[in-house]
């Protein structure tokens, strides 16, 4: 598609280059990657639900209606009530929030705080590297769900305990990726240029290789939202999540929405549906990011 020349909106000039660049960017995106297009799509859309959710909920999420005990979808309860009366929607739409708050919170700490040990341990070597990568050992020896569930039962519980408890997990995983990218680029000679002209280490490590080793960054980010999502519904199952009465997914499937399943499956049904497609959008869209930035992984 031909851009319109600059001549026909001269009081707004470079803006026309500008916005072409950007759409044909993404349509290039979609063209190659539809199934990524289409998880972009679902976690816009769950975003906009969590940034909207005021605006978009029927009902106040934690108002129990006496009246309307545990009654199926209609035209004032889209997804129904529960055992409290309270409206399954509104409820889902604002426990988006701390799902995707929690699964974003999570991933970006634990893959910062794990980039800098891989950075560090990488390029100082020697007695840093071994202290570091056994540290590094002792974490990943730990499934990460038990971890998260120890951590969550030792914290107060709280949105920042549960952000932390999810992050630990993650930071091992990161450390092991970054290290390697960065033992990889201190072969290189760009490195090795920047140290012969005597750079210092921390500018090296973050002028020179940090840079570098972005892609796998955030390759290795992008897969891990979809599993920080999962584990904050996995600890509010078993309650070790955000504590009453704030909404979350995980805490909607469990207590009165197991026993109610066979008589009011839609208590369970949408909260259930909603983790599907947050987790299975956010999948997709990092399978097509991997696949645009690290090309030797597709199909792994």
């Amino acid at each position: 598609m031909q851009s319109v020349p600059e001549a026909y909106y001269p009081h707004m000039p470079g803006l026309v280059a500008r916005v072409p660049a950007g759409a044909k960017a993404l349509c290039h995106f979609a063209r190659r990657k539809p199934l990524g297009a289409l998880g972009l799509l679902g976690f816009v859309v769950l975003s906009a639900a969590a940034a909207l959710a005021p605006l978009l909920a029927t009902h106040p999420p934690d108002l129990n209606d006496v009246t309307a005990l545990v009654r199926p979808p209609s035209w004032q309860h889209w997804f129904g009530t529960d055992a409290f009366g309270r409206d399954v929607f509104s409820r889902v739409v604002y426990g988006a929030r701390i799902s995707l708050a929690v699964g974003l919170g999570a991933t970006a700490l634990g893959s910062l705080v794990g980039a800098i040990l891989g950075l560090v341990s990488g390029y100082a070597g020697h007695q840093v590297d071994a202290l570091l990568q056994r540290l590094v050992d002792v974490l990943l020896a730990v499934p990460p769900l038990v971890l998260a569930m120890a951590l969550a039962v030792a914290l107060r519980p709280s949105l920042g305990t549960l952000v932390i408890a999810i992050a630990v997990p993650v930071v091992p995983r990161m450390a092991r990726v970054l290290r390697a990218s960065t033992l990889a680029a201190l072969g290189h000679a760009y490195v090795e240029a920047a140290v012969a002209c005597g750079n210092p280490p921390w500018r090296i490590v973050l002028v020179h290789i940090a840079p570098n080793v972005v892609s796998p960054f955030i390759v290795m980010a992008s897969g891990t939202v979809g599993t920080a999502i999962l584990a904050e519904a996995s600890l509010s199952f078993l309650g070790l999540g955000v504590p009453p009465p704030a909404a979350t997914w995980g805490q909607m499937l469990s207590g009165q929405a197991m026993r109610l399943f066979e008589t009011a499956p839609w208590v369970a049904l949408f909260p259930g549906l909603a983790i599907s497609l947050a987790v299975f959008s956010v999948n997709l869209l990092g399978d097509a990011v991997r696949d645009v930035l690290d090309p030797k992984q597709r199909g792994v």
